[in-house]
């Protein structure tokens, strides 16, 4: 008798603990909010401008949301820092800035980052690597 009750004990330990990781799972999927972004860059004189909207689906919102530059081609210099944002809302537009030294051809990437909440008191940090080709051309 005392080999089947240690048994019973066993199985009721692993059968908790199946439903504590199911339960968790069950949490954290809340966790899974997708980014969406973009960048969209123009010439205009001896600058480059781009927005970077960013958004997360219905029934999320974004609490912050900033850019950091990962690859700036050699012709364009950061007209600033990153660029941040607080807010309650599921969409945004953060702006960027660059001077052009020279002409060029080459591709930007900024990474998207933000802080996205649902129903959660756990809001994640969500990223997304984004780029524009730019090209600014002689004498314009």
């Amino acid at each position: 008798m005392g080999e089947f009750s240690s048994y019973a004990v066993g199985a009721k330990a692993l059968l908790s603990g199946l439903a504590l990781l199911c339960c968790a799972s069950v949490a954290t999927a809340d966790e899974n909010i997708p980014l969406q972004a973009r960048l969209l860059c123009r010439t205009e004189k001896s600058y480059v401008l781009c927005n970077l909207p960013v958004s997360v689906p219905p029934g999320a919102r974004i609490t912050y949301a900033e850019s950091r530059l990962v690859a700036v081609p050699d012709f364009l210099q950061p007209a600033g820092s990153t660029t941040f944002e607080e807010m309650k809302q599921r969409n945004s537009t953060l702006r960027l800035a660059f001077i052009v030294k020279k002409p060029g051809k080459g591709t930007l990437l900024v990474e998207a980052r933000a802080v996205a909440c649902r129903n959660a008191p756990y809001c994640p940090h969500l990223n997304k690597t984004v780029s524009a080709d730019i090209n600014v051309p002689a004498g314009g």
